[in-house]
């Protein structure tokens, strides 16, 4: 999906898909964002569909990068609308790996148990 995949005051990062399939879209973007009071730069990896703008925090914001970048067709070009994101809460990167090994773990404890207790042995408690 396209649109921001991490954002830093200063720093905002896109995933483009359309910039890999048209790197004459790039010098469209720097022409329409060069022109904006705060973009500093802009950096583009068109094998990869990336595109980092590069602001001052100060005279521009994300939500405005973003609304530009829609006005302007760069971003959801192909008929999706831009929703609100829902603010979820995430778990720390640690707290998410430590539970997704705990629940891995579980889960291979339960089969292995099945396989050498046998089905029925595992269903009876």
């Amino acid at each position: 999906m396209d649109g921001c995949v991490h954002h830093i005051p200063g720093r905002a990062r896109f995933k483009l898909t359309q910039l890999k399939e048209d790197v004459s879209l790039l010098a469209d973007i720097e022409g329409h964002f060069m022109t904006l009071k705060g973009i500093k730069r802009i950096q583009a990896n068109v094998k990869a569909g990336s595109l980092v703008i590069f602001y001052d925090a100060k005279q521009m914001s994300l939500n405005v990068i973003e609304e530009k970048l829609i006005s302007a067709g760069f971003l959801y070009r192909y008929g999706l609308v831009k929703t609100e994101r829902k603010q979820t809460k995430s778990l720390p990167p640690l707290v998410s790996h430590v539970s997704g090994a705990f629940g891995r773990a579980v889960v291979h404890a339960l089969l292995e148990r099945a396989i050498t207790k046998g089905v029925g042995s595992f269903l009876a408690r």
